[in-house]
């Protein structure tokens, strides 16, 4: 069984709709192939533009793992909220980015403008790390949708590759 079905498995036989934080997740193969699976299921799961994962493994430097509609990776701005969560090391929610970051505009694309950012950090085996979604609506993130958020990250952090 892989990471993504283990996970939407998972989801599924909890009544309350939450993926288990500890869920035991152990399986052969990439570590970031899986993380590019939590970000699919993430970008699915709420329904976003873009999840990705930020991380910094020490002697290795930073690395964005992102999966979602749009085939694209965070540029200064948007990583900069990232930043700010894992430094905080507490979760980051922005409804509206354009009242976080002015006028910024994220990318030269048609149609993108990045207004919903929320992360949460988490700790790997030899990182640290951030589970974000960007969308291009203002919205909220209810505390229910928070939690989902925060179990993903604890399954992303429980990732061992042996």
């Amino acid at each position: 069984m892989n990471l993504a079905t283990n996970i939407q498995q998972n989801l599924l036989e909890n009544d309350d709709g939450l993926a288990s934080a500890s869920l035991p997740v152990a399986h052969r193969g990439n570590a970031d192939e899986h993380l590019k699976g939590v970000c699919e299921i993430a970008a699915e799961m709420f329904d976003v533009a873009l999840a990705c994962i930020v991380l910094h493994r020490p002697g290795e430097g930073w690395q964005v793992i992102s999966g979602g509609r749009l085939a694209l990776h965070p540029l200064p701005a948007e990583m900069s909220l990232s930043l700010e969560a894992l430094a905080s090391d507490q979760p980051l929610i922005v409804s509206d980015t354009r009242k976080r970051l002015g006028g910024y505009r994220s990318r030269g694309e048609p149609g993108w403008r990045m207004r919903f950012f929320a992360a949460i950090p988490f700790t790997l085996e030899h990182g640290r790390a951030a589970i974000c979604l960007l969308d291009r609506g203002v919205r909220d993130l209810p505390e229910r949708c928070r939690l989902k958020l925060e179990n993903l990250a604890g399954i992303a952090s429980g990732l061992r590759v042996h």
